[in-house]
């Protein structure tokens, strides 16, 4: 049986040799190579970063991010459909930097949870019929959905 994987990179480095390792950051932690999904990057056709961060003014600040996000995602509904239907049957760990990264670090810090776009990613892979399993640091992961 195979698994699609959201970790950190930190976590990958321990993953069995079985995981191919893609990389669904923006950029990579210094020593990483990862071959980098572009589909799942979190700019936009104009070249703007969608961040948590860019939403704190709005009523409700997680879903506007969330819904911004999917809405991007979907965009790329083919693409990104095409490339999960290429790895079925194959051990699969998406890379992002959280929860180690100092943005995550302070919303653990400050609320006990941490925003990151994979979990966008996995709420989307549902959505094509594909189930992600996340690792440990991401159940603590505000949910999104």
């Amino acid at each position: 049986m195979s698994e699609i994987l959201l970790t950190s990179f930190k976590r990958s480095l321990k993953l069995p040799i079985s995981f191919s390792k893609y990389s669904v950051a923006v950029y990579q932690p210094k020593g990483f190579n990862y071959p980098k999904l572009r589909i799942f990057e979190i700019v936009d056709h104009t070249g703007r970063w969608i961040r948590p961060s860019n939403f704190v003014k709005d009523s409700d600040p997680l879903i506007s991010y969330r819904d911004t996000l999917y809405n991007l995602y979907s965009t790329r509904k083919n693409s990104i459909e095409n490339w999960f239907n290429s790895i079925i049957g194959q051990d699969v760990a998406l890379c992002c930097w959280c929860p180690y990264d100092r943005a995550a670090q302070r919303q653990l810090k400050e609320h006990g949870s941490f925003v990151c776009h994979t979990e966008v990613i996995r709420y989307f892979a549902k959505y094509l019929g594909f189930n992600l399993d996340i690792d440990f640091d991401r159940q603590k992961m505000k949910v999104l959905i």
